[in-house]
């Protein structure tokens, strides 16, 4: 994934990929052809629930169109795990992590022989 890269970029081409004009997005988004225009030339960038929809019209996960790495999505993704459990499914989640390092980790073995605070 290319960094220098933003929304705009990122739209034109995967819209070129899956060989669909600007019109035939804009309708398949129910906007106009301007809209998706003003997108791909970065006059105008859409909230984030017309990108999930852009992205899901052009079958490409959302953390893709807006140039996140995947690693960061993964990572923030697990922490909204967490942070909607209860302490007590917090601590089972952290057990949990522990004995997956333990079983799957690389280098960071260690970290599954830490005991829950």
């Amino acid at each position: 994934m290319d960094l220098e890269k933003n929304f705009a970029d990122y739209l034109k081409q995967y819209r070129i990929n899956n060989a669909m004009t600007q019109d035939d997005l804009a309708k398949k988004l129910n906007t106009t052809k301007q809209v998706i225009c003003n997108y791909e030339n970065g006059k105008h960038t859409p909230k984030v629930h017309i990108a999930a929809q852009i992205a899901s019209a052009l079958n490409v996960p959302l953390w893709e169109m807006l140039g996140v790495d995947d690693k960061d999505y993964r990572e923030e993704q697990l922490l909204l795990y967490y942070r909607s459990l209860s302490e007590e499914g917090q601590d089972k989640l952290i057990e949990r992590a522990a004995e997956m390092v333990f079983i799957y980790g690389k280098k960071n073995k260690k970290v599954a022989d830490r005991k829950v605070l």
